[in-house]
């Protein structure tokens, strides 16, 4: 921004720079891989046990999937609920940038199956 005007009898130009807002950033977000979210989730079903229930996970990259008993397999199972959803989108989740109801109504994660079983996934991750 330029003001002109007089000062002390002298006509004088000055120019002030607006100063910069404060910008937040989350260093913390950072995409996990297909295999760092595989490699996350075996180590949550075998610190956790098995929920009584299976889960897949459905990535563009591949699938998870969680039986019962709490082994973690990456093919294509059977499973009480399937979450669809991207790599991005569920590391986002997982360390609590992202609220699961509106990743939910927003269409960015896609919940198939038995949306009871979906609620114990809170319990594995």
């Amino acid at each position: 921004m330029i003001l002109r005007g007089y000062a002390n009898g002298k006509f004088s130009l000055r120019i002030f720079m607006p100063q910069p807002k404060a910008v937040l950033l989350n260093l913390n977000f950072i995409d996990m891989t297909f295999q760092e979210i595989n490699d996350k989730i075996t180590a949550l079903a075998a610190q956790k046990g098995g929920q009584g229930v299976s889960f897949k996970f459905a990535f563009p990259s591949g699938i998870i999937v969680v039986t019962g008993d709490g082994q973690v397999l990456n093919e294509n199972a059977d499973a009480d609920c399937t979450i669809a959803t991207s790599e991005e989108v569920f590391t986002q989740l997982l360390q609590g940038d992202l609220n699961p109801m509106m990743a939910v109504m927003t269409g960015k994660v896609k919940i198939s199956g038995d949306m009871t079983v979906a609620m114990k996934l809170q319990n594995l991750l």
